[in-house]
């Protein structure tokens, strides 16, 4: 990967937070009272496999997390990551065809293979 894919990724899983983040505080330090959670991804327990990118940058967003966390409480501004796991997006049906034409095997099957591992057996959708 070229040092321009490393900036892009930086840029949109990482920078973007910390632009939001930088923005918004001032906000709720206003209120004296406030809430910042992060959404990021699966991979902050477990990188996901061709994904060096996000995965470098993802954990990137639980050191800002958890640095926030301790500076911004004593403003009572408690600050979260969440890390969710398969979601029915475009983003996550294009990851399974990647990895349905890796492995040489249907889609249907790395879709088996996915919700096998999830609690609910299913994927998680947007609305939950």
């Amino acid at each position: 990967m070229t040092d321009e894919d490393w900036q892009k990724a930086f840029e949109q899983n990482l920078l973007s937070y910390v632009r939001l983040i930088r923005a918004t505080v001032p906000l709720i330090e206003k209120a004296k009272d406030g809430r910042i959670i992060n959404i990021a991804s699966s991979s902050i327990k477990q990188p996901i496999d061709h994904l060096v990118l996000s995965n470098t940058f993802r954990l990137g967003i639980v050191g800002l997390t958890k640095t926030l966390a301790t500076e911004l409480a004593p403003k009572n501004i408690l600050v979260h990551t969440v890390a969710p796991g398969r979601i029915a997006t475009d983003r996550v049906a294009h990851l399974d065809e990647v990895r349905s034409k890796n492995q040489g095997i249907s889609l249907e099957a790395v879709r088996e293979q996915s919700q096998a591992e999830i609690p609910l057996k299913r994927y998680g959708t947007p609305a939950d």
